[in-house]
């Protein structure tokens, strides 16, 4: 059993879920990659107010 790979996967996964608990919680600012308006979002799925275009948000984990 690989221990190093489930503790990076259970890290990896409690970052994830912090994430998308401040996202719908506070909202993250993010520009419209469709007009490049600054918006706050507070889901993964978003409608720009400014462009009326939807887009995903995705996280980068670096």
């Amino acid at each position: 059993m690989n221990f190093e790979k489930l503790y990076l996967d259970k890290v990896e996964q409690a970052r994830s879920k912090k994430a998308k608990e401040i996202l719908e919680t506070k909202g993250v600012d993010v520009n419209c990659p469709n007009c490049d308006s600054k918006i706050t979002v507070n889901s993964l799925n978003y409608e720009c107010p400014h462009c009326n275009k939807s887009f995903e948000v995705e996280f980068n984990h670096n």
